[in-house]
């Protein structure tokens, strides 16, 4: 008894089709975090081509924002694939270059999403507005870090590829993406990108905002100063919470914890962007229609205003200006959001043409 008590016996061995909690904790964790976003881009999806046009699916945001959902389905189902394969087989895991995979297709989202916001930056000041010295100043650092990312991804590829081939590949691979510099660069870019490229477009929106009179009634004034607040509050969280998260990535890989966390911050940091830029140009695409719609019906207004000029206590043509004006103010506000190579070369109002 006395040998029994101090040598307690070893616990019996799990039977066939259990699997420990230690492997299903993380698998089903990352189930959760990929199904939540997913069901929030398919909503998001179908209102992206509700309230596109031809003219709209033709430009670099729309197209941008279709790739990066087909990315994040593509890295969704990918990832349930591994989980569930980890949950029910993990004596037999996925290969190594599996994970490399969807490393890579998640390192292109968050790229994708830093060209959006560049877009969106040029859109507001075009070159033909700015001229070609202040146009190199304003895009020379987010183009110089984007293709030292691209850079950076493909050396750290190459070194997780020599990786895989190795007989322990699975801790090498652990080891080298908490210790190799590749991670490091890359957040830290990122993080410098989306500063960059979100405080010169929050403070353009800003200064529009306080400038946006002109000849338009009080309500139209009072309603586009409405849009352009939530505008700034939208693209104000498009920014707030990715840097957030890209600080927290940082912090966590400098302090080398598990690379499952790393992996499940970063799935969280890069869904969250994806939705951001996607959400965005889904609002204003449907404030755009309702604008459109609202441009249709100015014209009989002008003509029953016409019709009863006798009653008006302003000369017709202040109505018109007042209309020109509504619309043109609008136009910059829509091409906050979408630009077009025809029009950028048009009458740009506020640094800004009509899309």
């Amino acid at each position: 008894m006395a040998s029994n008590a101090t040598n307690p016996a070893a616990p019996p061995p799990i039977p066939p089709g259990l699997t420990p909690i230690a492997v299903v904790q993380p698998a089903l964790i990352d189930i959760m975090i990929g199904h939540s976003f997913t069901v929030i881009l398919i909503p998001l999806t179908i209102a992206l081509f509700y309230f596109s046009t031809n003219r709209s699916r033709r430009q670099p945001i729309y197209i941008l924002n279709l790739a990066n959902i087909c990315l994040a389905f593509a890295v969704g189902v990918m990832g349930d694939c591994r989980a569930i394969n980890t949950m029910l087989s993990p004596t037999r895991p996925y290969p190594v270059l599996f994970d490399i995979f969807i490393g890579i297709l998640g390192a292109i989202q968050t790229i994708f999403v830093d060209i959006i916001l560049l877009v969106r930056l040029i859109s507001v000041h075009p070159y033909t507005h700015v001229g070609p010295k202040r146009f190199i100043q304003l895009i020379a650092l987010p183009v110089i870090l984007k293709i030292a990312r691209f850079v950076n991804l493909f050396m750290f590829v190459a070194a997780l590829a020599k990786v895989a081939r190795a007989p322990n590949a699975e801790a090498v691979f652990a080891n080298l993406w908490l210790t190799a510099p590749y991670l490091k660069i890359e957040w830290f870019s990122q993080l410098i990108d989306n500063i960059y490229a979100s405080s010169v477009f929050l403070w353009t929106v800003h200064a529009r905002s306080k400038n946006s009179h002109g000849s338009v009634t009080i309500n139209e004034r009072l309603s586009f100063g409405r849009r352009l607040k939530t505008l700034f509050w939208i693209a104000l969280s498009n920014f707030v919470f990715p840097a957030l998260f890209s600080v927290v990535q940082i912090i966590v890989v400098y302090r080398a914890i598990s690379p499952v966390v790393v992996n499940q911050i970063c799935l969280v940091n890069t869904s969250i962007a994806v939705i951001g830029v996607v959400f965005a140009t889904v609002w204003a695409g449907s404030v755009r229609k309702k604008m459109d719609q609202s441009m249709a019906a100015a014209p009989s207004i002008r003509g029953e205003e016409t019709k009863h000029s006798v009653m008006q206590f302003a000369p017709s043509q202040t109505t018109t200006d007042s209309v020109s004006s509504t619309h043109q103010a609008h136009s910059t506000y829509i091409s906050l959001f979408e630009t077009d190579k025809k029009t950028r070369s048009e009458n740009f109002d506020l640094s800004v043409g009509e899309t």
